[in-house]
């Protein structure tokens, strides 16, 4: 991901270019919050809003995270399409 910091941006491996990373992530996913945990090296996501019980989301890699993040509104959006209810055209009585 480009760094909005341009040419001030921290190398890749240190903690603050990973924080700035999950920075990136959070402005180009609004509904998750994303974080950076050092302990465990991964990079976490967490819907802000949902109607079901999601565990999160992590990986090494923002790119990484932002596919399963991707991913998982994908999926969402498909689990919202409208049930047909009895009586609907092709649904059974």
């Amino acid at each position: 991901m480009p760094s909005p910091a341009g040419d001030r941006a921290a190398p890749a491996g240190t903690a603050l270019a990973r924080r700035e990373a999950a920075g990136q992530l959070r402005q180009a996913f609004p509904a998750w919050v994303v974080i950076w945990v050092a302990r465990t090296g991964r990079y976490h996501a967490y819907p802000l809003a949902s109607t079901r019980a999601t565990g999160g989301l992590a990986d090494t890699e923002p790119a990484g995270l932002a596919g399963q993040i991707e991913q998982a509104q994908r999926s969402a959006t498909a689990g919202r399409a409208r049930p047909r209810r009895a009586g609907d055209p092709g649904q059974p009585g």
